[in-house]
């Protein structure tokens, strides 16, 4: 898992294979979305590493996302948790994927957790130490939906913003993860959106041309196959019957 590959590590990863693990499970994460499942428990450990390839496991908490809120709670791990998750009861959607990822992407180049809260109030705290308070719009938004708005006094943050963190990271890696951890979820990207963020060009270049040297070699072998079959409907029943006669003559002679 991700988190094995990272726990112990001293030195940063290549940016390179950290991009390669994130649009792995990017690519994951919109096959499900695009077929109406989410995720809900997106974290380090719960994504599989095998000779760089990417599995998303741990599929227990998935939900339908024609489903309608409120879900469960107290779901997903806090650390990757969603600000709507920590600050409605249950009124969230499948962009808290896209959150829990881009917590995953940070800490995957940082090797530390983003946002480590001790407890629901800490989490939140640490959010807007970072990205800043919401707005009040946003802020009311959030709290309407929830029976706890009065634990939620928060001294207003300005934020000290992520690049600070991510000095060693090209600018488009670090503004695809701002992006990821936009705090209104209505305007945090897609999965698929993310995919075409330029900060993977690179990787959707290389995928384009594997998926062209498929099509070919699936053209060739049917090419192949049938010229094959041609030959064979060439064949006249009697010569095959000829062909069979005398091989049972010869293992008769060998008898």
């Amino acid at each position: 898992e991700i988190y094995e590959a990272i726990k112990d590590r001293k030195k940063f990863l290549p940016e390179k294979k950290a991009k390669s693990w994130i649009f792995q499970t990017l690519k994951a994460l919109e096959y499900m979305h695009r077929n109406g499942i989410f995720h809900r428990d997106i974290k380090p450990e719960n994504i599989l590493l095998s000779n760089n390839q990417v599995k998303l496991a741990d599929l227990g908490s998935c939900k339908g996302m024609y489903s309608k809120p409120p879900f469960t709670e107290y779901i997903s791990t806090r650390w990757y948790r969603s600000p709507e998750c920590l600050l409605t009861d249950g009124y969230y959607n499948y962009k808290m994927d896209i959150w829990g990822l881009g917590c995953v992407f940070f800490e995957i180049l940082t090797l530390g957790p983003l946002f480590p809260g001790d407890d629901e109030i800490d989490e939140v705290n640490k959010i807007n130490y970072i990205l800043g308070s919401p707005s009040d719009e946003l802020f009311e938004k959030f709290v309407k939906n929830s029976a706890h708005r009065n634990e939620f006094n928060f001294e207003y943050q300005k934020g000290i913003g992520l690049k600070r963190y991510l000095n060693h990271v090209s600018p488009s890696t670090v503004d695809l993860i701002c992006k990821m951890l936009i705090y209104d979820p209505d305007k945090r990207p897609t999965a698929k959106q993310c995919l075409n963020h330029e900060c993977f060009k690179d990787l959707v270049e290389q995928d384009l041309k594997l998926t062209k040297m498929s099509q070919i070699n699936f053209y060739h072998n049917s090419i192949l196959m049938k010229s094959f079959n041609d030959s064979i409907s060439g064949i006249k029943d009697d010569s095959i019957q000829i062909f069979v006669m005398n091989n049972n003559n010869n293992n008769n002679n060998n008898n």
